[in-house]
């Protein structure tokens, strides 16, 4: 009885835990690609690293309106394209909140007349103008 008590318990923790990992290695993080050098700096982007995992999670299994909202903003800014029977995933929220806090962090160091410009600069080259 008291196994099978053990297993129940186990069984949602390892998926939490099994879902840790893929963000960190395959979906999101690419854990595997990191190239710090010493234990400490390894030990502290793991750290924020597991920060954004869990405020991934818990805005994924948020169910409020305004959650909603923002889970659906972020898969957008994301680019991902979702299948119908799984419209939000948490890498998904993840690659989308990585984007949302660098464009905050864009619009905090450059005004917006100036990211204007940046655009229509951008925008030249795509269409083949001249850049003036």
């Amino acid at each position: 009885m008291l196994i099978h008590g053990v297993c129940l318990w186990c069984s949602p923790r390892r998926r939490q835990i099994e879902c840790f990992f893929k963000l960190l290695k395959q979906q999101g993080l690419q854990l595997e690609g990191w190239q710090q050098k010493s234990g400490l700096a390894i030990a502290k982007r793991l750290l924020v690293a597991s920060q954004a995992c869990v405020l991934v999670w818990q805005l994924h299994y948020e169910n409020t309106p305004q959650a909603n909202e923002i889970k659906h903003f972020l898969v957008r800014l994301s680019g991902r394209q979702m299948k119908k029977n799984r419209p939000i995933t948490p890498s998904a929220l993840l690659e989308g909140l990585w984007l949302f806090l660098t464009l905050m962090d864009t619009l905090d160091h450059y005004p917006l007349d100036q990211l204007r410009q940046f655009k229509q600069f951008v925008d030249a080259f795509w269409t083949g103008d001249k850049v003036v």
